[in-house]
């Protein structure tokens, strides 16, 4: 399931070498927020791995599949409600021919962590 341009949506990105820095926008509407939790929705650690590993497509330009997660840590609530928008980071991207890895962090707009995350992605077969 993709999550882009349905739980979020890309507002600004910037890449260079090994790093890329993504603006997005969450999409507090999304039927996701009702069930987690329906009083204070927070993105689930679940969607920001996959929305991490979205922007490591776009930065590979192929179809990845997560094979190896590293590290993961969840810092503070991603609340669409209090956070529409965030910056989600990639670094230490290292890619080859059939994989690719990198470290992410989830960032509020002033810079604080909300999630770091490392994995390794394989180059999807579909």
């Amino acid at each position: 399931m993709t999550l882009r341009n349905d739980l979020y949506t890309v507002v600004d990105s910037h890449t260079e070498a090994d790093t890329a820095r993504y603006a997005i926008a969450l999409n507090a509407g999304h039927f996701i927020y009702r069930a987690h939790f329906p009083d204070l929705p927070i993105t689930p650690g679940v969607c920001l791995l996959q929305i991490a590993k979205e922007l490591l497509e776009d930065c590979y330009g192929m179809r990845l599949d997560i094979s190896h997660i590293k590290n993961v840590k969840f810092l503070a609530p991603v609340a669409p409600a209090e956070l529409p928008e965030v910056v989600v980071t990639l670094d230490h991207i290292v890619a080859d021919a059939g994989h690719a890895e990198c470290r992410a962090q989830i960032l509020s707009p002033d810079g604080k962590a909300l999630s770091k995350l490392s994995f390794k992605c394989n180059v999807s077969e579909q």
